[in-house]
């Protein structure tokens, strides 16, 4: 269990801070216009799904009793186009939050690692890179 969890109150151990933290998050990338594009085309519903999502990975991942129902994030981020770019910028926020929070910083490390065993899953080549890879000879 990450030392965050192991050293916080009842609340915590059972996702409420996660929770918090989640919804600061999400609030801040809504108003991010780097961010935008994400937040276009879904319903309320559709959104407030994501973000409680995103609450029982993250808590689910830190030892907690939340059970994560939601698809893989290779499934989940299909097709999106993430960038590095936009995900060095999603840290940057998370762990902006996490300052605001007065999140130590092991514990800042441990929360943000979280999300990064994640990255190969979710950031995905842009297709007009794929289209600029030399063509290999056929014999």
């Amino acid at each position: 269990m990450p030392s965050w969890k192991a050293r916080t109150s009842r609340t915590r151990c059972t996702g409420g801070s996660v929770a918090v933290i989640i919804a600061d998050l999400f609030q801040i990338m809504r108003e991010d216009e780097r961010f935008r594009r994400f937040g276009q085309g879904g319903g309320l519903d559709s959104k407030a799904r994501a973000q409680q999502l995103t609450v029982d990975l993250i808590c689910n991942q830190a030892g907690g009793p939340c059970f994560y129902l939601g698809r893989d994030m290779s499934t989940s981020h299909a097709g999106m186009s993430i960038t590095g770019e936009e995900w060095e910028a999603f840290l940057a926020l998370t762990g902006n939050v996490l300052d605001e929070h007065k999140i130590a910083a092991r514990e800042r490390r441990e929360f943000l690692a979280l999300f990064e065993r994640y990255r190969a899953d979710i950031v995905e080549v842009p297709a007009n890179r794929a289209l600029m890879q030399p063509e290999t000879k056929r014999s």
